[in-house]
């Protein structure tokens, strides 16, 4: 069998569209993925174990952001008219910290998803603005019915009750708050991931980055934004004893959990930001 020169020409010229098609793709295919995980280009070849993976795609699909307080008291309402029935009535004893209260049957309840400043820490000494966030918590909580709401697991490993808080006035004076949020919303508790503890997390972690970008409470003095390793792919809080070691080279920083996420860092497992 024979082919003509115009047939031969015709087939070569038809490979080289269909190689020029897939280098096309190729192309198009690595600057999408470019786009959707700009930090990836600096770890080419490594990819996330399955727990690093699990814990990159859940920090994905919770994140939010607030633009005004409209969004605010709109999201907030929102969770506030959707406690549950089964809610626990409670009454309060004492007032501990910004984010723990002693009930009157002598059980210690833990706010879950925020971690306000201790009144006493390691050294003895207060944590700074923890007298401003204890204030504010008992404002909250002051003449009010106290409700419990829980998460995943009621309590943790230290025997306390672990529970979203939520103050419902006495008949119109008011109206029901959502007290772990309006303690991170005034800037006195930074959100804290408590897995699998996280019906609120994204809520929380967003509220956290409004406090701090209009400077109230805490945001007022303390540092606000979160630095990653190019090396390990995760990022941290400022604070975070990990995020301190990581080498000047391997450096980034983030301004906000959305940035650090979308770049395809992992949150740190220690200080859960």
């Amino acid at each position: 069998m024979s082919f003509s020169p115009k047939s031969r020409k015709w087939s070569r010229n038809k490979k080289c569209e269909e190689r020029g098609l897939t280098s096309l793709v190729a192309l198009f295919a690595a600057l999408l993925l470019t786009a959707l995980f700009p930090g990836c280009g600096e770890n080419e070849g490594k990819s996330l174990p399955p727990r690093d993976a699990d814990a990159y795609h859940e920090a994905a699909a919770d994140i939010i952001s607030f633009q005004n307080d409209d969004e605010i008291t709109l999201t907030l309402d929102g969770i506030c008219k959707d406690i549950p029935h089964d809610a626990e009535e409670v009454s309060v004893e004492l007032v501990n910290d910004g984010d723990t209260i002693t009930l009157t049957d002598g059980r210690l309840v833990r706010y879950t998803g925020i971690d306000a400043p201790e009144p006493r820490h390691d050294t003895g000494e207060p944590e700074p603005y923890s007298t401003e966030a204890l204030e504010y918590n008992r404002n909250l909580l002051e003449g009010r019915t106290v409700l419990l709401v829980f998460d995943k697991e009621r309590t943790d490993r230290y025997g306390r009750v672990l529970a979203y808080v939520f103050a419902r006035p006495k008949a119109g004076e008011g109206k029901t708050v959502f007290v772990n949020a309006e303690m991170v919303l005034a800037g006195y508790a930074p959100a804290k991931r408590f897995p699998p503890n996280v019906k609120h997390a994204g809520v929380l972690s967003a509220l956290e980055e409004y406090a701090a970008l209009h400077k109230r409470g805490m945001w007022k003095t303390t540092p606000h934004g979160y630095v990653g390793s190019r090396a390990s792919r995760k990022f941290h809080r400022l604070d975070c004893p990990y995020g301190k070691q990581i080498l000047p080279r391997n450096r980034i920083e983030f301004k906000t959990r959305r940035d650090a996420v979308e770049a395809g860092y992992v949150p740190c497992r220690s200080c859960k930001p």
